[in-house]
């Protein structure tokens, strides 16, 4: 389930649905944006207006409740913000590098 949730209103319903069609013990991978404070800031917020249609933030305690609840485990919760944010910084600043003219030899 990639990205998937944040475009879902009722997200425990939708988890419930998923989770209770996999096979026992078969894994499912979730990858998600989650919001870590209750108002986003400036890139999060401009990234949120970017999405198509209604978006519905949330932090990932209630996704880890849900996945707990159905009885799967959780190998990996891991916050990547910082890695993912470097990573699109590098990126965007060399596209306008090389948009602008200034590409190295």
């Amino acid at each position: 389930m990639r990205e998937t949730l944040i475009s879902i209103k009722d997200k425990d319903a939708l988890l419930e649905i998923a989770l209770n069609a996999i096979k026992p013990r078969k894994p499912i991978v979730v990858t998600e944006m989650f919001a870590t404070t209750a108002e986003p800031g400036p890139l999060a917020a401009a990234s949120l207006d970017g999405e198509f249609g209604d978006v519905y933030p949330t932090d990932a305690a209630p996704i880890v409740a849900k996945i707990e609840e159905m009885d799967f485990e959780i190998r990996v919760n891991a916050d990547e913000t910082e890695e993912y944010t470097a990573k699109a910084r590098k990126a965007w600043s060399g596209f306008t590098e090389r948009i602008a003219g200034d590409e190295p030899d």
